[in-house]
């Protein structure tokens, strides 16, 4: 019965934080396919910016299933990707978004998330987050 509360809390953790990107976005209810797309894409250009010993501090303040979204299709032969331009940075969180869901502002989708990361995760980790981050990506925090 351990696993399926474990199961049970992840997947409450993860839908809370969809819920809280969907009222960030200003979406309905309804669209956290949209939210969950947009947290992995995102997800996935910030981590490809990091060295690994920042990621793994990073991952381990996620929710056990956002985690597995981070990692998803991770090499980490090919990172640290250093994204140094806003623009460049916006650019991969969109290219990364399926067809459907490219519809949305990035720059509000991506500050969205990282909204809902500040107010998730402990604040320290936040801090040391956008320590190893550029300007120009520490910009779209809150």
């Amino acid at each position: 019965m351990a696993h399926i509360s474990l199961i049970d809390k992840t997947m409450h953790k993860t839908y809370s934080w969809l819920y809280e990107i969907e009222e960030h976005m200003g979406w309905d209810e309804g669209n956290e396919g949209r939210a969950l797309s947009l947290l992995k894409s995102t997800l996935h250009r910030l981590r490809d910016n990091l060295l690994i010993n920042d990621l793994a501090h990073f991952a381990a303040q996620l929710p056990v299933l956002v985690r597995g979204l981070l990692f998803e299709a991770w090499n980490p032969d090919h990172t640290p990707v250093k994204d140094r331009k806003h623009g460049e940075f916006l650019a991969a969180v969109l290219h990364g978004l399926p067809e459907t869901h490219k519809n949305i502002d990035i720059e509000e989708g991506v500050k969205a998330i990282f909204k809902t990361l500040y107010y998730k995760i402990d604040p320290f980790e936040v801090e040391k987050l956008k320590k190893v981050l550029p300007d120009s990506i520490k910009v779209l925090f809150p």
